[in-house]
């Protein structure tokens, strides 16, 4: 077979590989797996002996799910010698070669049979330089989700189109917030865009999406990671790209028109542009994912983008916002439960923890992750209260992906490592602020009073679910508020001076975010009355609200009106979306009041009152929290 397939060879349409190349002292299933994996062609060559074989079927059975995951993979059963093997492959509807499943044995002339071979390879070879087919593997690799759950999701079963702002070109500071897009085919759309968002907004979700939309409508994509790094030669680097991502031609693939470059994580390194820049001419379309804070660091006034439209991933309106709840509780079998009034009581759980994006934004990946307080893979004895429930779900989620195990001793050992290392963090930053903190001195010291093995620690650095960087910073400033907002609700006493500290600054964000996240693990009464009487000290001074005879007069007036102006005619579903509509509208106006407020001091000092839920944005909140916890 080796001599009729010279030809192929010498033409690098096809590089062959057998067993026989396996060295001594290889693991030969191990070997024969790789290279099995990377293959576009199994050419099974069959005979009594190949029948007899357990591990030959074995080979068989591997590449028949390998051609199931991946439909640009084929297996060629090559008939040898005289054999049942119609019997053997009667499961697998498979056409055999020679031609008509001649034994090549039975040939007067064997070299007839092995050209009709050739013959047969060669048109298969040239169908997959044609077919451009996305490996299964690859897809395999972006097409689920990230989140933990007892049945395996893909993205397009829980995909909900993000809330995409559209910048005015003179403008870029301010979203044009009538101006969204609202579907993929406005999207693709734009030649160049630039696509950003702040921490776990779905950038690269959007982007796998997009991959996946355009592979199934037979367009011609590329998708590229930066992360993962850059370098060599443009083409070298693209054709290694697209290697990994699809079978067939790739010299006839790049010859495709409409082509479309999705670029995931693009870097504020000088390196990435330079990709942009030598990728330009191979793609009409192409598509940049980054970070709000590289956007607005390095990349808003760079004049290699000027091209590129740019567009900001906005937090879910309400009415996406139920749709993606839909989606997640009929994947959980909720379908018999899935009545408005059950879906409306798990958004309202959902909007406690949101809390009008001051405890976490409306992003799916944060509902999805309050919406996993329903899974039953979590530890059993962890408390955590109804507004603990979204970083829970996602410390926890993360600890099991980085490969912690699911036992509580191990998931609890991760727990207090974090606890003590965002105290630490605090006392240094308060006595020592300007000295750097040693992580490695700290790792020392704990291990002296806890016990946790190295290997554990490594794992809290994982690259992509770890908790905290190397040098033992959080990765995100709300773990950070979680685990020390843990430590002060569970050394209360060592916690009170700390905790009047926070009070006292609770204007602050940092301040009033940490105070939330101890009163969600407070399990002593005594620190939220302490916290709620230093934030209700505020109000001493204020004098009592008084309503004027004409200002009551308008609300009995109003009163009176509501029967006529609260009927209306239209479907309930039409009635829900109107006020999901009108949610958003009213959260947004909410939103741009307060960043655009500009109260002087006379008018500060005239509304007593205002001044006081202006500055203290954690009074309502901390009321509304122990209302909850009662």
């Amino acid at each position: 077979m080796e001599t009729a397939l010279a030809l192929l060879k010498r033409e690098n349409l096809l590089s062959d590989w057998s067993d026989l190349e396996i060295l001594p002292g290889r693991s030969i299933s191990i070997d024969i797996r790789r290279e099995m994996d990377q293959a576009n062609i199994f050419v099974f060559l069959i005979s009594p002996d190949f029948i007899a074989s357990d591990e030959c079927w074995k080979e068989w059975k591997y590449a028949a799910e390998l051609a199931v995951a991946s439909p640009g993979i084929y297996r060629i059963p090559t008939i040898v010698r005289d054999c049942p093997w119609l019997d053997a492959l009667s499961g697998d509807d498979v056409k055999a070669l020679p031609v008509d499943g001649k034994p090549i044995a039975t040939y007067l002339h064997e070299d007839e049979a092995w050209n009709e071979v050739y013959t047969g390879i060669k048109a298969v070879i040239e169908q997959i330089g044609r077919a451009f087919t996305p490996r299964g593997d690859f897809i395999n690799e972006i097409q689920p989700t990230e989140f933990i759950s007892q049945d395996y999701i893909r993205i397009e079963e829980l995909f909900e189109f993000p809330y995409l702002s559209r910048y005015d070109i003179t403008d870029t500071s301010n979203p044009a917030r009538d101006n969204r897009i609202k579907r993929e085919s406005e999207l693709l759309e734009f030649n160049r865009l630039l696509i950003h968002g702040q921490e776990k907004t779905g950038k690269t979700t959007l982007a796998r999406y997009l991959f996946l939309h355009l592979t199934e409508r037979r367009s011609p994509v590329l998708f590229v990671d930066l992360s993962q790094g850059f370098g060599g030669r443009i083409d070298t680097f693209l054709k290694r790209k697209y290697e990994s991502q699809f079978t067939g031609d790739f010299s006839l693939w790049l010859s495709q028109r409409n082509k479309t470059l999705l670029v995931d994580n693009m870097t504020a390194s000088p390196r990435a542009l330079e990709f942009l820049e030598r990728a330009d001419p191979y793609f009409e379309r192409i598509t940049v994912a980054t970070s709000s804070d590289t956007y607005y660091s390095y990349f808003r006034d760079e004049s290699r983008l000027a091209g590129f439209e740019v567009l900001k991933i906005e937090p879910l309106n309400r009415e996406q916002q139920e749709q993606l709840i839909r989606k997640r509780l009929q994947l959980s079998k909720q379908e018999s439960e899935m009545t408005d009034g059950f879906v409306d009581r798990v958004e309202s759980h959902v909007n406690s923890v949101v809390i009008s994006n001051k405890i976490v934004p409306r992003y799916p990946f944060f509902i999805l992750s309050i919406l996993q307080a329903y899974e039953e893979y979590m530890p059993s004895n962890l408390s955590v209260t109804s507004y603990g429930h979204c970083y829970y779900m996602l410390i926890v989620a993360s600890l099991i992906r980085a490969g912690i195990s699911k036992r509580d001793d191990e998931v609890g050992a991760c727990f207090n490592f974090l606890e003590q290392l965002a105290y630490s963090r605090y006392a240094h930053l308060t006595e020592c602020p300007n000295e750097s903190f040693e992580f490695g001195k700290y790792v020392d010291q704990y291990r002296e009073k806890f016990f946790i093995n190295v290997g554990t620690i490594n794992r809290l650095k994982h690259v992509t679910y770890g908790m905290i960087n190397g040098e033992g910073t959080f990765r995100s400033s709300y773990m950070y508020y979680y685990f020390l907002g843990k430590y002060l609700a569970s050394h209360s006493g060592q916690s009170k001076e700390i905790i009047e500290r926070l009070c006292d600054n609770s204007h602050r964000d940092d301040s009033f975010l940490i105070l939330l996240f101890t009163i969600h693990h407070a399990r002593d009464n005594s620190i939220i009355d302490d916290i709620l009487i230093k934030t209700l000290f505020a109000l001493e001074e204020v004098p009592r609200a008084t309503l004027r005879q004409a200002e009551t007069d308008r609300f009995t007036s109003i009163i009176g009106e509501l029967p006529d102006s609260i009927l209306s005619k239209n479907s309930v579903n039409e009635e829900r979306r109107r006020a999901r509509e009108k949610y958003s509208e009213l959260e947004c106006h909410f939103e741009e009041q307060q960043d655009n407020s500009d109260i002087d001091i006379e008018d500060d000092r005239a509304n007593p009152v205002y001044t006081v839920l202006k500055n203290n944005k954690i009074m309502g909140q901390v009321l509304g929290s122990v209302v909850k916890i009662g």
